[in-house]
């Protein structure tokens, strides 16, 4: 089949491999609330207890976490301890931790229990990207799975940088580091899993009045198909136990969306991924302007 054609790469029956993510489902749900509050929707995680949803203030108050319970019901949010991007956010199912995105490179870590008691208690962590991508950089995205932390840029051409974490002591080490580039333009969100013992990779990308699109990668980052929305702004996305790609929009739009693996066909669109490139391009330029004047 070529790229053009429509052939599913999923079906309804898809489950994950990994059954500790069982915890890893929710309803579609409105989160007007934090429009209403004069924050910007960015990030998008679920985890044990709720799905956690990061924003920031345009007028630099401090960033949130807004968590939500599994039917859609707003519990609380959480000022962290900075006015970030906070583009990323990813739940450590593993060692109870939230990673968020701080500014340029930065990764922070949290104590999930205490945050979502609503404290921020920091873990001590040297995740930053700057130290492994030249030039001026910015974590534009993160994703947690199986002890590894996955984090992206959003750029021309698109690069990761694969943490692989020891975690113990309240303390978050590298162990190893990978940088995987040549990856799509313009990322905004990134999730990672295993299917029939395959590692997938799901790619966010949106840039204002662009249709948003998601894009599937196998383990060797080879494109296989997409998922073109009609809605513009996805950021953050999750997948869930039972294959649904849930996501979050900036833009005014106000309630999640859900995709299923089975909707992703081997479709490509050229002249998108042109503009996706161009408008990568042109914030990484805005982005190096802005770290020159700081």
């Amino acid at each position: 089949m070529g790229l053009f054609s429509k052939r599913k790469l999923f079906d309804k029956t898809f489950l994950l491999d990994d059954k500790s993510l069982l915890f890893k489902n929710c309803i579609n749900f409105s989160y007007s609330n934090i429009y209403n509050d004069n924050y910007v929707v960015q990030g998008f995680t679920i985890s044990r207890d709720y799905c956690m949803i990061s924003a920031y203030n345009k007028f630099k108050a401090k960033s949130r976490i807004y968590l939500y319970e599994k039917n859609g019901v707003f519990k609380k949010y959480v000022d962290l301890d900075n006015s970030a991007h906070v583009g990323g956010i990813a739940y450590d199912y593993i060692n109870d931790i939230v990673f968020v995105t701080g500014s340029w490179g930065v990764i922070n870590a949290y104590s999930y229990p205490e945050l979502i008691g609503g404290n921020i208690a920091r873990i001590e962590c040297n995740l930053d990207i700057s130290k492994v991508i030249s030039g001026v950089t910015s974590a534009a995205t993160i994703y947690f799975y199986d002890n590894k932390l996955y984090a992206c840029t959003f750029e021309g051409v698109g690069k990761m940088v694969v943490f692989d974490l020891d975690i113990s002591r309240n303390k978050v080490k590298v162990v190893n580091e990978e940088l995987i580039s040549n990856l799509p333009s313009a990322i905004q969100g990134i999730c990672v899993f295993k299917h029939n013992d395959k590692l997938y990779y799901l790619f966010s990308q949106s840039f204002s009045r662009l249709h948003s699109i998601i894009k599937l990668f196998d383990d060797s980052f080879n494109f296989l198909g997409q998922y073109k929305l009609k809605e513009i702004g996805l950021e953050g996305i999750d997948i869930d136990y039972s294959g649904n790609v849930c996501g979050v929009f900036e833009n005014g739009i106000d309630r999640t969306r859900k995709v299923h693996l089975s909707d992703i066909v081997q479709r490509r669109s050229n002249m998108l991924d042109k503009k996706y490139c161009t408008k990568g391009v042109y914030f990484q330029e805005k982005l190096v302007n802005l770290k020159e004047n700081v």
